[in-house]
């Protein structure tokens, strides 16, 4: 499951950085190290991560004040997966 989760960090990084989320891809590059060496801490984080007022699923990429379609949609995947590995 570790890897699993790893790549699917990896994607979500990747995504944000193609769109400039920097603060975002910030983040969960940093919890993709500390899977390495605090796993269980490090899911718990991630779970943290989905719940309140400006949490990663309130995120919603976005060019010149537009929302990006098939950008929000590949995200929202992710995200989904993401959490249905961790929780």
């Amino acid at each position: 499951m570790k890897n699993d989760v790893r790549k699917l960090i990896a994607d979500i990084v990747k995504i944000l950085r193609e769109n400039d989320e920097e603060y975002w891809a910030d983040i969960f590059e940093k919890h993709s190290v500390e899977l390495n060496y605090n796993y269980d801490e490090c899911l718990y984080k991630l779970r943290g991560l989905y719940g309140g007022m400006g949490s990663f699923n309130d995120l919603v990429l976005h060019q010149s004040g537009m929302p990006l379609k098939d950008e929000n949609n590949e995200l929202d995947l992710l995200r989904k997966e993401l959490y249905r590995l961790i929780k």
